[in-house]
């Protein structure tokens, strides 16, 4: 028998006869030697006998999911692949997502998945802090820039007392706390009688203790003189001022 065919019972048989192919796979005589050639629409992988044939479909044929890209391999063979930031068969592609966003003393509004936006705010009583108060979730699972976070807020320094007087805090120095002042005796308070700490420091400003004439009222164009003896409480200038409701 010439090259490529085999004697069997006394006859020449092609070896393509004796070789076992893909069922889409057509054998032929090859240099003397069996090879299997994939039929028309299929794609080979291998070579020689140990050949697969995979069906060959165009890339609109394939049914890529709109978040994914039809992709040629080494193999000549079309595949769908999810984009970058989406995970799944190819045919069906769903965002990846990145862990839930947190802050402590404050909350969080957004999405979770990819190219979604975390925005970041403080409870009241705290201010931003360090940290991207807007951050993105990447392809990567992971949120841009870095975590923020709220601090609490405080009034620093404490009010003084104002001269000839004293002031008291509700809560210290921190947020919320109301500062009142009063007066010594033989002072009146001028200004508000009470200051709040808010998100821009103490409300208002500081009020001033001043000395009150003899009759107990500073009346108009009237300035006490809180250095006189204590045998006689004021002297008020100028001299028409009642004087322990004395003229």
């Amino acid at each position: 028998c010439g090259a490529g065919y085999n004697c069997v019972q006394g006859s020449c048989v092609s070896a393509c006869m004796q070789t076992r192919c893909d069922p889409n796979a057509t054998c032929s005589l090859m240099a003397g030697a069996p090879a299997c050639a994939c039929n028309r629409g299929y794609i080979a992988m291998g070579s020689g006998v140990a050949v697969t044939c995979l069906q060959d479909v165009a890339c609109e044929d394939l049914g890529c999911d709109v978040n994914a890209s039809c992709i040629v391999g080494a193999n000549q063979v079309r595949t769908c692949a999810c984009k970058t930031g989406y995970s799944g068969s190819g045919t069906s592609c769903a965002p990846v997502s990145c862990p839930a966003p947190a802050i402590e003393n404050g909350t969080v509004t957004g999405g979770m998945t990819y190219n979604q936006m975390a925005t970041y705010r403080c409870n009241t009583g705290y201010r931003q802090g360090t940290g991207s108060w807007t951050r993105t979730c990447g392809s990567n699972m992971q949120w841009s820039g870095t975590q923020p976070r709220c601090d609490a807020i405080t009034c620093t320094p404490a009010p003084a007392s104002p001269s000839n007087g004293t002031v008291s805090l509700s809560q210290g120095t921190m947020y919320g706390s109301v500062a009142t002042y009063a007066c010594n005796q033989g002072y009146r308070l001028q200004g508000g009688a009470s200051r709040t700490c808010g998100d821009q420091g103490w409300s208002g400003s500081a009020p001033t203790c001043a000395a009150t004439c003899g009759n107990g009222e500073l009346d108009t164009g009237e300035q006490c003189d809180p250095t006189a003896p204590a045998s006689s409480p004021w002297t008020c200038m100028p001299t028409t001022c009642e004087l322990d409701n004395r003229k």
